[in-house]
């Protein structure tokens, strides 16, 4: 799925790469809580690192579709998985940006750039 997803955002297909992860989502965020409950931690930090990854690309497809409410919206919720990817922080700051939030955005990539000091990217948003 992680192919197929990534070839649809190359080929500018961000409707249906979110719809992709969309669907995926559910699997993994509503999962049965028996089945949670039996997770190793092991398990548990993949759950979590694939649902941090997933609304990642979900908020890559927002913005790529000029719709950073809910760019913001899937960023926010993607660092309640892991706060520690500077990838997360800047996406949220672009969004925050281009949603008019400056103030928010500036936090944002400050904290990906606390994270990430030499990224161009970042340091180049900032």
């Amino acid at each position: 799925m992680r192919d197929i997803g990534r070839e649809l955002i190359e080929e500018g297909e961000y409707a249906n790469a979110e719809q992709l992860y969309r669907r995926i989502l559910p699997m993994f965020k509503n999962m049965p809580k028996k089945m949670k409950d039996s997770l190793n931690e092991a398990e548990k930090i993949k759950r979590n690192e694939v649902l941090h990854l997933l609304l990642l690309n979900v908020a890559l497809c927002h913005l790529k579709r000029k719709n950073p409410r809910e760019a913001v919206r899937a960023c926010k919720e993607s660092l309640d998985y892991n706060k520690e990817n500077p990838k997360a922080y800047y996406r949220l700051a672009v969004a925050q940006r281009e949603n008019g939030e400056l103030e928010p955005s500036k936090v944002s990539i400050l904290e990906a750039l606390k994270l990430a000091p030499s990224d161009p990217a970042i340091r180049k948003e900032y």
